[in-house]
């Protein structure tokens, strides 16, 4: 895998150098790229070692995405409650940073693995909470992202009335955007 060997490569110079940060970041890259393999074992090293490397030097940033990368394999290998437990952990250090978008992003992945849990009325609550943040930030990709995952969990649902409501209104936000490629997204 080149993609692995980069980041091995990053991983190895970065520590050379004694820069913990990017080899925390490289050790991300490296379980992530375990993780497209189903290497769970060596994915979970990688994403504990870049956990290790970011608490060594306090970084907050670092901390939380390894915690994310963690929460992914767990995810990945079907371990729900603590990978759940982990998202939450991130939207708590997110909260108490002030960082809206760190709380988006953890907000995202608890709705995400509620959706995986089949607990839909649940995961549209924290889908809905990311709605009303991309909508205070003006950030029109972001909202349609969130309508289209609060359409999927309605649709899971059988909800289609309620599923259409809200892929309509991503569709009507992406018109009045210059980028069709958001229409062609939500179309396919």
């Amino acid at each position: 895998n080149t993609s692995r060997q980069y980041a091995e490569t990053a991983y190895d110079i970065a520590m050379r150098l004694g820069d913990k940060r990017r080899a925390a970041d490289a050790q991300k890259w490296i379980a992530y790229c375990h993780l497209n393999f189903s290497n769970f074992s060596e994915s979970q090293k990688a994403a504990t070692e870049a956990l290790a490397l970011a608490q060594a030097i306090d970084n907050k940033s670092n901390i939380a995405g390894a915690y994310m990368t963690l929460s992914d394999v767990d995810n990945a290998q079907g371990n729900l409650d603590k990978a759940l437990e982990l998202r939450f952990k991130i939207l708590s250090m997110a909260e108490e940073a002030g960082s809206l978008q760190g709380k988006a992003m953890a907000l995202t992945g608890i709705g995400g693995i509620y959706t995986d849990m089949q607990q839909y009325k649940r995961a549209r609550e924290y889908f809905q909470q990311v709605l009303s943040i991309s909508e205070s930030m003006g950030n029109k990709t972001s909202q349609i992202n969130d309508l289209n995952n609060i359409g999927d969990s309605y649709m899971k649902e059988r909800q289609y009335d309620s599923a259409l409501a809200c892929f309509f209104r991503a569709f009507a936000l992406a018109s009045t955007m210059q980028e069709n490629v958001m229409i062609e997204y939500i179309l396919s």
